[in-house]
């Protein structure tokens, strides 16, 4: 089958209506992060953004979006795309090796592909991404989240969340909520709270500001300012009587709603602001009708205090040569081995750190 490299700004409108169409029959697709639209934003201001083509008597069977560095790829926008997956019915069969050779690609790296049966074989990794699921309404997400909880794991529960609005409203002033902000006042503040919260993660191995590269912030203005049908940019927003608490900044899809970059002020951290904020936005969403709130894949505990299902997503490498496929094997066998030495919290150091190299390279790309 033909396999051809294009940029996102010369798909025609026969390939964007088929990606459509493929995303809507695999609910594992519908991801914001899949769409044409994010891919088109990441392209304006990320070099390097493709989209390969794999095509049948003339219409495409398969889409994968790319970030290409040099003969390398990876995920589109690396390091803030939670997903990444290859656009095709799920029963269609490929050699993925095969395909990149013939689209001249070395190496393909993903980090959170939905687990499936084309990308199994090259997976290292396996981890699971909170979601809240909305399809019999937010009423009875909490009514489930309530009836589950316990005497010692009910705190940060939607129920609990709840309650804690009505208490603050009662203290404080109202709470309230908005949908989508348009005010670029709102996203400057995000921007604000978030590099401050990457700055306060610690001085050995601390998270990497991504807001401190132009491009991070670039690509999240021009989705904050997508509102098309199939895609959009949701800022979300808190108040509590006349300050702002919280702020949201993720995207949606026709029926996924992605929590991507949430922030805080720390003078109102023990109001759980940032709960109050998700629990108010996953209302609205199931009352929009989305299907779903994706967390992201992330330990953090209060997705799991919130989330009632979770999305399985791979990790690894798709190599057509034996030299980066022995470099990709010797750092995962060296966080491997660290990882099961009687060191502690150290062993996973070696881990952290080559993750962090990683990201930065994309960052600066």
């Amino acid at each position: 089958m033909p396999v051809r490299i294009v940029h996102p700004s010369d798909l025609g409108a026969h390939e964007l209506d088929e990606w459509s169409r493929l995303q809507q029959l695999d609910p594992l697709l519908q991801s914001p992060y899949l769409c044409p639209g994010f891919v088109s934003i990441a392209a304006a201001v990320r070099p390097g953004v493709v989209v390969l083509i794999v095509e049948e008597r003339g219409s495409p069977r398969a889409l994968l979006p790319l970030q290409m560095r040099g003969s390398s790829a990876g995920p589109v926008a690396c390091p803030l795309s939670d997903y990444q997956a290859v656009i095709a019915a799920r029963d269609w069969p490929c050699d993925m090796r095969a395909i990149l050779r013939d689209a001249g690609i070395s190496v393909y790296d993903f980090l959170h592909h939905p687990l499936d049966r084309r990308i199994e074989p090259f997976c290292r990794t396996v981890q699971a991404a909170p979601i809240i699921l909305l399809e019999r309404g937010f009423d009875a997400y909490v009514e489930e989240a309530r009836q589950s909880a316990t005497r010692s794991n009910a705190f940060g529960k939607p129920h609990q969340t709840l309650k804690r609005i009505a208490q603050v409203e009662r203290k404080y002033g109202p709470v309230r909520f908005t949908w989508h902000d348009t005010s670029p006042l709102a996203l400057d503040r995000l921007f604000e709270w978030k590099s401050a919260q990457y700055r306060r993660s610690g001085t050995v191995l601390s998270l990497i500001d991504y807001f401190a590269f132009p491009w991070t912030r670039m690509l999240l203005e021009r989705i904050h300012a997508a509102q098309a049908p199939g895609f959009a940019g949701v800022l979300s927003t808190l108040h509590i009587g006349d300050n702002l608490v919280a702020v949201h900044m993720g995207m949606r899809s026709d029926t996924v709603l992605h929590w991507w970059f949430p922030a805080y002020d720390p003078a109102f951290g023990k109001l759980s602001p940032g709960l109050m904020l998700l629990s108010r936005l996953s209302e609205a969403a199931a009352r929009m009708g989305l299907r779903q709130v994706d967390l992201g894949p992330g330990v953090e505990p209060y997705k799991q205090m919130v989330a009632n299902s979770e999305q399985v997503l791979a990790g690894g490498f798709v190599s057509c040569g034996a030299l980066p496929a022995l470099s990709r094997l010797a750092l995962y066998h060296l966080d491997l081995l660290a990882n099961r030495l009687p060191i502690g919290r150290c062993g996973a150091w070696p881990g952290r750190l080559i993750r962090r190299i990683q990201q930065a390279r994309w960052l600066a790309a």
